[in-house]
């Protein structure tokens, strides 16, 4: 799939069958929260996912159902294997609860979007938006500065710079949500059973 030719997909085909989804960016973000919330288990965020994304009629099988979850919240692009350990070293660098103000802003800076107006933006429009924000708003320093590797900076000032806008905005949670991602997916397009993981 590709923006810039083909139309943001609002159903999932499976074989002959197409499947409404549930398109609007808010489902990608409470996705993506549900499945950093410890107080369900595994097997709950999996079925839940099935729910927010798949109102009323479910895909057959919760291996295809799995794969369609994973592929339209991934953008149509495969699922790349092997970002858990990436993104471990990384660490994580934005929250969609703590950092909603400063994302909300950088929207409606940069394009004009009130993000709590907008009746329906799809969320791969979303995530081409939000992946595109300028490296000069507050949301891009933020992030920006709690990803920077302290030991590559030289300068003395510029390094107590960084350090202290770290701890002004630090994440207060330090769950890998990647990792967790990841889980769900291996167990999602293995046919596992998400209640073991």
């Amino acid at each position: 799939m590709n923006l810039l030719v083909d139309p943001a997909p609002t159903v999932y085909t499976l074989g002959d069958k197409e499947y409404p989804l549930n398109t609007s960016f808010r489902f990608g973000i409470l996705f993506e929260q549900m499945m950093l919330d410890d107080a369900l288990s595994n097997r709950e965020k999996g079925l839940a996912a099935l729910e927010l994304f798949f109102p009323g009629i479910l895909p057959t099988g919760e291996n295809e159902a799995g794969s369609a979850i994973l592929w339209f919240y991934n953008c149509g692009k495969p699922w790349k294997r092997g970002s858990t350990a990436r993104m471990r070293r990384a660490g994580k660098v934005f929250d969609y609860d703590q950092d909603d103000g400063y994302i909300f802003a950088a929207f409606l800076e940069q394009y004009g979007v009130d993000l709590e107006q907008v009746q329906d933006l799809h969320w791969w429009k979303f995530k081409a938006m939000f992946d595109a924000l300028r490296p000069d708003c507050l949301f891009s320093k933020i992030v920006e500065w709690r990803s920077t590797d302290l030991t590559q900076v030289k300068d003395p000032k510029e390094k107590k710079f960084i350090q202290e806008m770290k701890q002004v905005y630090r994440l207060r949670k330090s769950v890998d949500e990647q990792e967790k991602l990841d889980l769900i997916a291996d167990a999602l397009m293995g046919g596992g059973d998400l209640s073991k993981l």
